[in-house]
């Protein structure tokens, strides 16, 4: 009996090592982690980019899945153009770290239903090139001098678009990088992007992304980069007193662009200085100009300006109607409460698929912000109609422990 007990105890004990023991996706290191701040949901990554993306692919694999499940089809029919896309490396790295990090996190690359095949990496690069797909960007602005007080500089921007499905709304996140050697930086965006259409880093540097009026390319022809990729490397490297030429550089090297934006990047006030804190690029099929900014203010819609601040002849009611119902709220002094109000007022819903999915306030000089994000209970809840989370700088770009 004794050497049949010793046999059962070494099998058992064999057994329960062996399920203890990690298996090499369980056993690689997942450099980020989900947390709360108030009721935003901010999903923190860090660490080189590809060790950022495994990380990011791993935490979020089941909801981008899900979401390709909707987007699908739109990816598949864009698949010739891969061709054209022209990825930074840094930003392609991360983006098959994120394969990586989906494909261990669910034993394999997920079979999407909607396009009856599996996941690749191609699809997830050209998810990633959305802004040469398709224009998207609306309302901002910009205040400074005695127009915003205390703060110094207050920025804003409403991000409009169609909603595919209501329940994408619930992965809407604030994804958080801690690039090594870099500086870390946020984005608000879906599981499984990893570009900037909407960000801050902890410089204080914003980057905002708005449709434009200038010329158009029908189908990218030669390699194009995707200027939220660009975006993306700007904060991740600019600081506060070089970010306006390092983003012209930036930019510039990406010339012409499919679509046609304008790309809003500001910068904390210093008080040595003269120069307003925000410069907005427009970027087009056409090269490189500029929106020119008041004297405290500068505004951006979604149409071109000339030198007298006129808006050009290609300028939409749509556009103009925002425009200048902003003009009207800050031709003075504005605080927190009087920019939320300036954003509601150029807020959008059409009551079925499109809606205003992120309002943003940042006080760039007072390292703080205030955001928030669109619901969906049964209708689309523009996000400026809710209440607005308000975060420090020091939350929100807190070190990570390894």
């Amino acid at each position: 009996m004794d050497r049949w007990y010793r046999r059962i105890l070494l099998a058992t004990g064999l057994a329960l090592v062996l399920a203890a023991l990690p298996s090499a996706a369980q056993d690689k290191p997942v450099n980020g982690a989900i947390e709360r701040i108030g009721s935003l949901r901010v999903v923190r990554l860090w660490g080189t980019p590809r060790q950022m993306g495994y990380a990011h692919g791993r935490l979020l694999a089941r909801e981008i899945a899900e979401g390709f499940e909707v987007i699908g089809p739109r990816i598949a029919a864009a698949a010739p153009l891969r061709q054209a896309v022209a990825a930074p490396p840094e930003a392609m790295e991360e983006l098959q770290g994120l394969y990586e990090g989906m494909a261990d996190a669910l034993e394999g690359a997920p079979t999407i239903k909607s396009i009856g095949r599996p996941l690749t990496l191609d699809d997830l690069v050209i998810r990633n090139a959305a802004d040469m797909l398709r224009a998207f960007g609306c309302s901002g602005f910009t205040v400074w001098g005695d127009r915003a007080g205390e703060a110094g500089v207050i920025t804003a921007r409403n991000f409009d678009f169609e909603i595919e499905a209501g329940d994408l709304l619930r992965q809407h996140c604030t994804i958080v990088r801690h690039p090594q050697g870099g500086r870390a930086f946020a984005s608000v965006a879906f599981p499984g992007y990893v570009g900037v259409f909407t960000g801050v880093s902890e410089e204080g540097v914003c980057a905002f992304m708005h449709d434009g009026t200038g010329g158009r390319i029908s189908t990218p022809k030669a390699p194009s980069t995707p200027i939220a990729l660009v975006l993306r490397d700007l904060l991740g490297s600019a600081s506060a007193e070089d970010a306006h030429g390092r983003a012209e550089n930036m930019l510039a090297a990406v010339l012409p662009t499919p679509f046609s934006y304008m790309v809003r990047i500001v910068a904390p006030r210093l008080p040595d200085k003269a120069a307003p804190p925000e410069r907005v690029f427009r970027l087009d099929a056409d090269g490189m100009s500029f929106n020119p900014p008041g004297e405290f203010t500068c505004i951006t819609t979604n149409h071109y300006l000339n030198n007298d601040l006129m808006p050009s002849p290609l300028a939409g009611d749509w556009s103009l109607t925002r425009y200048r119902r902003l003009a009207a709220r800050l031709n003075r002094p504005i605080d927190g409460r009087a920019a939320w109000e300036a954003l509601r007022s150029v807020t959008f819903n059409n009551g079925r698929d499109a809606a205003t999915l992120q309002a943003l306030v940042v006080y760039p000089q007072q390292r703080r912000l205030d955001l928030a994000l669109a619901a969906w209970n049964g209708k689309l809840v523009p996000a400026t109609d809710r209440r607005p989370a308000t975060i420090t700088f020091d939350e929100l770009f807190k070190r990570p422990r390894d």
